[in-house]
């Protein structure tokens, strides 16, 4: 009896989640691309692929960033 309310807990558990996944793709897929409402202001959607010019100007503010991190990080402790 104790293994037939197993799994019954295990099914319910599986539509569950199976009802919350198909939710969450049928709701990405309708939503329209951000790359529209983003386009004055030069933010691209993940999957959009990108130029030349958009790509060096993405390295650019990476490798801007990472050198302003580098250049605030503070020494370590010294140890007893």
């Amino acid at each position: 009896m104790r293994a037939v309310f197993s799994l019954l807990g295990l099914l319910l558990v599986l539509l569950v989640v199976g009802g919350l996944l198909k939710k969450q793709f049928d709701t990405a897929a309708v939503t329209p691309p951000a790359a529209a409402s983003a386009a004055g202001t030069g933010l691209v959607s993940p999957g959009t692929p990108l130029t030349a010019a958009q790509r060096q100007l993405t390295e650019q503010q990476i490798k801007q960033s990472i050198e302003s991190a580098m250049q605030r990080s503070q020494p370590l402790p010294e140890e007893p």
